[in-house]
């Protein structure tokens, strides 16, 4: 059975209560939100109930960002879950977190130096109602890729834990026992056990914990404890011969030792005396109480002194102390028990009292006489080495300063002055001084520094402790110091003396040998930062300074011109050899960068500095200039590189930042608009760290436009981290309604009339028998009529009339005066009936 399931089972045994397993109920992903901070991490809640996925941010910025999927805590419990991770980044930048309010941990078990794939299971989160749990991809720098974790066997339990009996109260010396349920394991505070018996001896709360690891749940009982029979009396002891009145508290009904029922008694001991009242408590227990009642007598006072002499030495201190009352004076200006320094001898009387009366008791002190204390010495004057005996007299016990025996042979070891202190057969001391001259015997035995050399090199040959000196072979005599330079191994004797005493000693000086050595380096001439190999021909062993290699055959690598000295050893000598490199100077370059962090699209320039003639060059542009300026479309390193005179090179890079610029495209909820109507126009998937600012005067996402004539609107979007910015616009067109209509406004009865529309509309319809749909329509109207015609751009559309007015056909006649005229008489014609007429004889008038 897998790990996190077996978990799971024992969490359930260990709480029997509400269980909301996975991603359903509760915590269903309804009742989660999710909360990005600069990432643009994603959540995918696809896989619920069984699971949810997350991933990390990967938004190039180079900064640390979070995705959090987070839920409100409906009820007080327990979380537990299981969890996969995989990461083409290493998990140090991306990993997973959990967190309760604003305490963020990583995942139990996760490793930040380990695999890209991990998995692991975390142990019980007490949550309580009201909480903010989430579950956190964090990312360090929001580049190379990101990481995703799968959560999973998520599960949130409800303890159920209850106590037997719920209110409990037990009566003095009775048992109780208190049984919990509900879980398993279970840990009493007051050092009980579960459902056995104990005996309270007071009112108290008991804890009891169930659970394990970190899934501990606890709940609490108070026992009352039902108090036993009190009984107040005399706050303080009775004298002899006294009486006192005895009341007992706490009861319904009280029963005596001395055999008397009634709540309160009145005694008389004769001694310290014990009474027990025995009854029924207030809270029904069979009990009883206690009470002591001690009897004082006039006191029996005596006195005693710290000195079982009864005397004390002069300027000694002496304590006397009155005994078997409670209160004590002193005759004689005397405290008890503390200390005072007597100068005469005196009897001291002492008054001791207590409540019930006072003795007195007497005691003398005499003073002692102080010895005469003598010292001596058997020889005041002995050279170091030599033994001396101390003695002291007038006493019978002394002391000598510093601890040395009386009256035993010592060696002293240095002229001192020595105190003795004696003590009488009172007891009372004094002191002596005796001075003894100590001559010293040089002993200390010559050194060479250093004890062995090699040939041709100088020790010094010491001596000390003496006031004269003669060394052999030497030619400095009565020096405490010689150098020499012997050519072989050589012993030295030195005489020491201080007055009458002296001393002969040796010391050996070791000559050894000098090693051959020999070194060369190839190439002797190089560029800063470059290797050179260091052959040494000799010894054994050598060691180079600097660096301090030790080695036959090795590699330097010096920055400047150097000289390396090979010191070679036999073991006991070394020997030089000097190995001279020229190191050429290296060029010191950089780059001078305009800016190291720049938006998609924009310029960096970069300048090449250096000390000296030098040849640059420029990678990945090949280029040899001074100055570059890139325009990076990603991040992006530049090498400089750059050669001198000595044809040596050195090498810098430049990081450069590209950040993308904000995703600028818009989108409109409708192709066109109409005159007047509204529509939205929206950034395509806007992110969450940009500020959009639109020509309106608007700030956000999307804006709500009502266009009366065909507009275009631009927005800018700015991230608010990195400060890149972009721009775009839209052009929204609007169908206005204004369109035109050529026709003739009348016409004559029975011509055709041509009715033309033209403007902005795609369509016209046309309101004339069969419903025409053409810009243009050709009628013939009988009667004055009106026409309408329609037109449309999509779902706009506008309506016009069009009233036409016809004109009947005149009704003309033509009438003569003479019907029938003679040759070459004029006839008058008149028409009539019209308002213009037309003769074939091309006249134009009535007549």
């Amino acid at each position: 059975m897998n790990i996190n399931y077996k978990r799971l089972i024992i969490l359930f045994l260990l709480f029997a209560g509400t269980l909301d397993a996975q991603f359903s109920g509760l915590y269903a992903p309804a009742n989660w939100g999710t909360v990005a901070v600069n990432s643009d991490g994603q959540t995918n809640a696809a896989g619920a109930p069984t699971s949810i996925s997350m991933t990390s941010g990967d938004n190039f910025s180079g900064l640390p960002g979070t995705n959090d999927y987070t839920i409100s805590v409906p009820v007080t419990g327990l979380l537990t879950f299981s969890w996969t991770y995989s990461t083409v980044d290493g998990p140090f930048y991306d990993y997973p977190q959990f967190g309760v309010n604003g305490n963020i941990s990583v995942v139990n078990g996760f490793n930040m130096g380990g695999n890209t794939t991990q998995s692991g299971s975390q142990p019980c989160i007490p949550v309580n109602q009201g909480d903010i749990f989430r579950f956190r991809m964090y990312t360090s720098d929001n580049v190379v890729g990101p990481a995703t974790c799968v959560f999973s066997n998520f599960a949130f339990s409800t303890p159920n834990l209850t106590i037997t009996p719920a209110n409990p109260s037990v009566c003095p010396g009775g048992t109780i026992s208190l049984t919990a349920s509900g879980g398993s394991n279970y840990s009493w505070s007051g050092g009980i056990s579960n459902g056995v018996p104990f005996t309270p001896t007071g009112s108290g709360t008991y804890t009891v914990s169930t659970g394990t690891g970190s899934c501990i749940t606890t709940k609490t009982v108070f026992v009352t404890y039902n108090p036993p029979l009190s009984i107040t009396g005399p706050s303080s002891n009775i004298c002899s011969n006294s009486s006192a009145t005895l009341i007992a508290n706490g009861g319904t009904t009280y029963s005596w030792s001395t055999g008397q029922v009634s709540p309160s008694i009145i005694v008389n001991p004769s001694n310290i005396t014990t009474y027990t009242v025995f009854g029924i408590s207030n809270a029904g227990c069979n009990t009883q109480g206690v009470k002591t009642v001690t009897v004082d007598y006039t006191p029996t006072v005596t006195a005693i002194s710290s000195n079982t002499t009864n005397g004390s030495c002069p300027n000694s201190p002496l304590t006397l102390t009155g005994q078997g009352a409670t209160t004590y004076s002193w005759t004689g200006g005397v405290t008890n028990i503390v200390p005072f320094t007597p100068t005469i001898s005196n009897t001291y009387v002492v008054t001791g009292s207590n409540a019930c009366g006072s003795a007195t008791a007497a005691i003398s002190v005499s003073i002692h006489p102080i010895p005469l204390i003598t010292a001596s010495v058997n020889n005041p004057t002995v050279c170091s080495g030599s033994s001396v005996i101390l003695n002291g007299g007038g006493g019978i016990s002394y002391t000598w300063t510093p601890g040395v025996p009386n009256n035993v042979a010592f060696i002293p070891g240095s002229t001192f002055n020595y105190t003795v202190k004696g003590t009488s057969a009172l007891g009372c001391t004094a002191s002596a001084v005796q001075g003894i001259t100590v001559l010293i015997t040089p002993t200390l035995a010559p050194v060479a520094t250093p004890t062995a050399i090699c040939f041709g090199s100088t020790a010094t040959l010491s001596a000390s402790g003496a006031t004269g000196y003669t060394w052999t072979p030497g030619s400095n005599p009565n020096t405490p110091t010689i150098a020499v330079s012997p050519p072989i191994p050589t012993t030295y004797t030195v005489t020491r003396t201080n007055g009458p005493c002296a001393s002969t000693s040796t010391v050996n000086l070791v000559v050894y040998p000098l090693p051959l050595v020999n070194a060369s380096a190839t190439p002797s001439q190089i560029c800063s930062g470059t290797g050179v190999n260091i052959v040494v021909v000799g010894p054994v062993t050598q060691t180079v300074f600097p660096p301090g290699f030790t080695a036959a055959n090795f590699t330097v690598y010096p920055n400047n011109s150097v000289t390396y000295t090979v010191v070679g050893s036999n073991g006991n000598c070394t020997l030089s050899a000097i190995v001279p490199i020229v190191v050429n100077p290296s060029p010191l370059i950089s780059i001078t960068s305009s800016t190291n962090t720049v938006c998609e699209g924009q310029s960096i320039s970069l300048t090449a500095n250096g000390t000296g003639p030098l040849t640059y060059t420029w990678q990945p542009m090949n280029s040899n200039n001074l100055t570059e300026v890139v325009t990076p479309l990603t991040t992006t390193i530049i090498t400089l590189s750059a050669t001198n005179s000595f044809s040596c090179v050195s090498t810098v890079n430049q990081l450069l930042i590209v950040n993308p610029t904000p995703n600028m495209s818009l989108n409109s909820s409708i192709p066109f608009a109409c005159e007047g109507q509204g529509a939205t126009i929206a950034v395509t998937n806007p992110s969450n760290n940009i500020i959009y600012t639109w020509n309106t005067g608007s700030v956000g996402t999307s804006i709500q436009v009502n266009p009366i004539v065909t507009t275009t609107y631009f927005a800018s979007g700015t991230n608010t981290q990195t400060g890149c910015q972009n721009s775009n616009s839209l052009t929204l067109s609007v169908f206005i309604s204004t369109f035109s209509v050529v026709s003739p406004t009348a016409i004559c009865k029975g011509t055709t009339a041509t009715l033309t529309a033209s403007g902005p509309a795609t369509s016209y319809t046309w309101t004339v028998p069969g419903a025409v749909v053409a810009p243009s329509v050709a009628v013939t109207p009988l009667n004055n009529v009106t026409y309408y015609v329609t037109g449309s751009n999509g779902s706009c559309s506008s309506t016009q009339t069009l009233p036409i007015i016809v004109n009947p056909l005149p009704n003309v006649t033509a009438s003569v005066a003479k019907s029938q005229i003679c040759k070459f008489e004029i006839a008058t014609i008149t028409g009539n009936g019209a308002t213009t007429y037309s003769w074939n004889t091309g006249a134009a008038t009535q007549v």
